[in-house]
């Protein structure tokens, strides 16, 4: 069996740096930060969940996830593909016990259940001020699915 194909740190970090940028140059539709968070947001200091829109400008909160499941790529007999740039999505991940977030909510499936994310776990520390339950959430399944 294959290994994981996991991307390599400066893959990573160029899609942190990316995400961060979009949402510093671009309307990201369900995105709305807070008057005092608008200083790191123009720093592309601000990350967010291409899923549940969870924003926080801490790193920790979140991974680079395949958009397609690297296990499908083995599937396929392209493994190596798994890792293209193009492949790479920023999801909000787990912490805590309980926090369901969109990254391992995902795994090895085409999509994050529904209900899940930090978005909706650790309200707390969304930086987005945009009414949870009407983000679009471009990766979930339709809710009541």
């Amino acid at each position: 069996m294959a290994t994981r194909q996991n991307f390599s740190e400066p893959q990573r970090q160029s899609a942190f740096e990316a995400n961060a940028h979009w949402l510093r140059d671009h309307r990201v539709t369900g995105v709305e930060l807070a008057l005092a968070f608008e200083p790191l947001r123009q720093r592309g200091q601000v990350y967010y969940c291409e899923n549940c829109l969870f924003c926080h400008s801490d790193q920790v909160y979140f991974d680079i996830d395949h958009l397609v499941p690297d296990r499908s790529f083995r599937l396929w007999q392209k493994h190596v593909d798994a890792r293209e740039p193009i492949n790479m999505v920023v999801l909000c991940k787990s912490l805590e016990r309980g926090d369901l977030g969109c990254n391992q909510s995902k795994g090895a499936r085409l999509f994050v259940p529904p209900e899940r994310g930090l978005a909706l776990s650790r309200t707390d520390l969304d930086m987005n001020c945009f009414p949870v339950r009407q983000r679009p959430r471009e990766w979930e399944v339709a809710r009541g699915a």
